[in-house]
């Protein structure tokens, strides 16, 4: 219900009070929101709004559920591993 878009130098910061992100990896998947079958039939919430952001930033971080990846978009693009901790 709450969205917030920050521009603060040259950083970006997107902030809601949604469910988060349980599965980190559904973020490089194409089409695959992660959502229920409930909201993928009312919403149909897939997209490629993330990837975008791997072309348009130099690192990207994302806070859900208590835990934290924090990575260069360089990284991501390789589909190489990258740690998620605890945050």
């Amino acid at each position: 219900s709450r969205v917030e878009i920050d521009l603060i130098d040259d950083t970006l910061r997107i902030s809601d009070d949604g469910c988060g992100i349980a599965d980190f990896s559904v973020l490089l998947a194409m089409a695959k929101s992660g959502w229920s079958e409930e909201v993928r039939d009312l919403e149909g919430p897939y997209g490629i709004g993330f990837i975008s952001a791997l072309f348009a930033a130099r690192e990207v971080r994302i806070i859900s559920h208590g835990r934290q990846l924090h990575e260069h978009t360089a990284t991501l693009r390789q589909l190489r591993p990258v740690d998620v901790v605890e945050v």
